[in-house]
């Protein structure tokens, strides 16, 4: 997995990860903080429908 020279990441949990789990991934393999936006998708249902096609 991942290019040659390349960090490879790999994540195992008994169950579903949850939005926190996978923001701390996206944290490690980044490397740099990312914020967990919650489940509360409104906001982000109203942005995107702002910018999709009718």
């Amino acid at each position: 997995m991942g290019n040659k020279g390349s960090r490879d990441h790999q994540y195992a949990w008994p169950e579903t990860p949850t939005g926190p789990d996978l923001v701390d991934i996206w944290s490690d393999v980044l490397t740099r903080p990312i914020v967990y936006g919650g489940d509360d998708l409104t906001g982000f249902e109203q942005n995107l429908a702002a910018i999709m096609p009718k």
